[in-house]
């Protein structure tokens, strides 16, 4: 039997406003450190746990989770806006709190999903699409910011056209840096890192929608959208559209897709169904991964 909204309603405030005092403290006495974004993943999984136990209803890990973000984005604004208190200021670290947070909630809720056992926990589906939802915005407001405002770009692009045809140029760059001592091997997979990892959420919800859909179509799709990014770059003259970040976001499609292929295979073989279905029948092959 589900708990009464009121009582839920309460103690999803409650937590979220002691979730974040014990990040801010954890923050104040161990700084910018592995120790405080562990504490931070496991107040998320803690917290996301009891609000669950309490309401029996996933929507309500979504509404803990919501709030908490809110009261981050204001704290963020305010912080950056110049407001800074005797106790802390302003620092992009301080996004990590929100962005752990959220991923730790919607890993526990998806795994808390897949072990559950006969019907004691209701409305995933509502729960992960909400979620998704919340996501995908701030990935599409991530994604306006690090393609076109920020300066992604490294000296060697700017130093040619706005259009790159040439494939892994840039890394040879980096390579022949390397080798002449002038770069270092972390700033080559940072490089690539972020070039492909960008893309891994994208394969993930474009596998996810289009599952039904033929694997000519999804590999279409998995291109389509780095390279309308690129190509958007060089017209508009903001960094410069490169075939190489074209490759690179294809794989991190396929990572993403990959992603997505084995949280299903695991939903099929923990619970005997797809993963957001709730009938007992695959509609992916289970034979061979695949896009």
């Amino acid at each position: 039997m589900q708990k009464s909204t009121s009582y839920t309603t309460t103690a999803v405030i409650l937590f979220s406003i002691l979730t974040i005092v014990l990040e801010f403290t954890a923050y104040y006495f161990f700084k910018v450190s592995v120790v405080t974004f562990l504490i931070a993943a496991l107040l998320g999984l803690l917290f996301c746990h009891i609000v669950l136990v309490l309401s029996l209803q996933f929507e309500t890990c979504f509404s803990y989770q919501l709030l908490h973000l809110l009261m981050w984005g204001i704290i963020l604004f305010l912080l950056y806006m110049g407001n800074d208190s005797d106790l802390i200021s302003y620092s992009p670290w301080l996004l990590l709190f929100p962005i752990i947070h959220w991923t730790c909630c919607v890993i526990y809720s998806t795994l808390r999903n897949l072990w559950d056992e006969g019907s004691r926990f209701t409305s995933f589906k509502s729960y992960f699409r909400n979620s998704s939802v919340v996501f995908l915005l701030a990935y599409a407001a991530f994604l306006l910011y690090w393609l076109f405002l920020s300066n992604t770009d490294s000296h060697y692009n700017t130093e040619l056209t706005s259009f790159n045809f040439i494939p892994f140029l840039t890394l040879a760059g980096f390579i022949t840096d390397l080798i002449d001592k002038n770069a270092a091997l972390p700033q080559i997979f940072s490089y690539l890192a972020d070039r492909v990892l960008i893309y891994l959420p994208y394969g993930f919800f474009l596998i996810l929608l289009t599952r039904r859909k033929p694997r000519t179509i999804r590999f279409l799709l998995l291109l389509l959208f780095p390279a309308l990014i690129e190509i958007m770059q060089g017209v508009l003259n903001i960094g410069r559209g490169d075939v190489e970040d074209i490759l690179y976001g294809l794989l991190g499609g396929f990572l993403g897709g990959l992603l997505y292929h084995l949280l299903n295979r695991t939903y099929q073989d923990v619970k005997g169904m797809d993963f957001l279905e709730s009938s007992r029948r695959f509609y992916s092959n289970r034979s061979s991964l695949h896009f």
